[in-house]
């Protein structure tokens, strides 16, 4: 990415921010549930809900996550339903909601589509908004500041709901785990939306066979307001040395157990059910993290699926393996748009999953 398009990409960006409002949390009364009608246009916007008095639509995942902002689970509102129909859930939405904001009193931004006529996102927020301006001109800082470069980016559905920054030093420091293991260790990226600013560091396994470069993310700090004091935080931690050395150290160690450690069925089914969140096909599921194979496998050996523990249950790969072929999926499948922040957000996904104390116990095993 050159500074010119770096520029470009901040214009999107603010051109395409759809229109929100910032309200207290306790302003928003959940109305009821509109019936379909045979009305395709909307299927997903039919949650209405009273926001200062004022009746809006708002999409099934604007729901689900005023309702996880407020504790009420999805298990509690099939029980409610059955018992009590929409009239309950109503009543305990609301009243979680409330009790919710009595204790922590918050804001949240809603972020409404002129074209869907709904509320499509909702976001905390601390004090104020942080713009799309506010975080490219920080972003700018950042860089200048730390001798860094923009080189891609990514979005969710459209920019509005966000960006993640991917920047690259002009003084890169390579190191390695072991022989043909080498990583890139001090690029960074800055993950923006309306209540927030993540400064996370990105890994570059650099894979020697082919040139190719696989990256992982690890979040390394969180920004809610642009005061000055945050942001001189956030400013001065590429030049923490000791904490490089220590990030470096960790990656290192579970790299090498991640080597030396066949994955149990356990961990194979953990990334199976992580890729499948990501909506990751069929074919490539069974390729990445074959778990129901695997687990077939060992019924036709005879181990029954009573007093099989899967965690003690050796699966045909290594841990490294496993991570590997998720890491290279997410940085270089065809299958996703080069800008999709699925990408990045699998990659640390799976760099947490190498970092999670191994199973390994006693294990049985039929592929000896």
């Amino acid at each position: 990415m050159t500074q010119n398009e770096f520029y470009e990409l901040k214009e999107r960006a603010a051109e395409s921010q759809l229109p929100f409002k910032l309200v207290d949390r306790a302003a928003i009364k959940y109305i009821g549930r509109l019936e379909d009608n045979g009305n395709d246009g909307m299927p997903l916007s039919r949650n209405l809900y009273s926001v200062m008095g004022t009746e809006v639509l708002a999409t099934d995942n604007v729901a689900k996550t005023l309702d996880e902002m407020s504790g009420f689970r999805s298990d509690q509102k099939e029980i409610v339903g059955k018992a009590r129909g929409e009239e309950g859930v109503k009543d305990l939405r609301n009243y979680l909601a409330s009790a919710s904001t009595i204790a922590n009193p918050n804001k949240v931004a809603l972020i409404a589509d002129p074209e869907r006529k709904a509320v499509v996102n909702v976001i905390p927020v601390k004090d104020s908004v942080i713009t799309s301006d506010d975080f490219f001109d920080f972003a700018e800082m950042f860089m200048d500041q730390n001798n860094m470069f923009p080189t891609e980016y990514e979005h969710g559905d459209s920019l509005s709901s966000g960006v993640t920054l991917h920047m690259g030093s002009n003084v890169p420091d390579v190191r390695t785990v072991t022989d043909g293991e080498d990583f890139l260790m001090n690029s960074y990226f800055l993950r923006w939306n309306l209540g927030q600013i993540e400064l996370g560091r990105y890994y570059e396994r650099l894979v020697c066979s082919n040139g190719q470069t696989e990256a992982v993310h690890q979040v390394e700090s969180k920004m809610l307001s642009l005061d000055e004091r945050s942001i001189k935080n956030m400013l001065a931690l590429p030049g923490d040395e000791a904490a490089l050395n220590s990030s470096f150290e960790r990656l290192r160690e579970h790299a090498l157990t991640a080597i030396n450690t066949r994955a149990s069925l356990s961990e194979l089914g953990f990334v199976y059910k992580l890729l499948s969140r990501y909506m990751v096909g069929t074919e490539r599921l069974k390729e990445l993290a074959p778990y129901n194979e695997e687990l077939n496998y060992y019924q036709q050996r005879g181990f029954g699926k009573e007093g099989l523990r899967p965690h003690e249950t050796l699966a045909s790969m290594t841990v490294w393996d496993l991570y590997n072929g998720v890491t290279a999926f997410a940085s270089h499948n065809t299958d996703w748009h080069i800008n999709d922040n699925r990408r990045s957000g699998l990659q640390g996904a799976i760099y947490n999953f190498l970092l999670r104390p191994r199973d390994i116990k006693n294990y049985v095993d039929a592929y000896q």
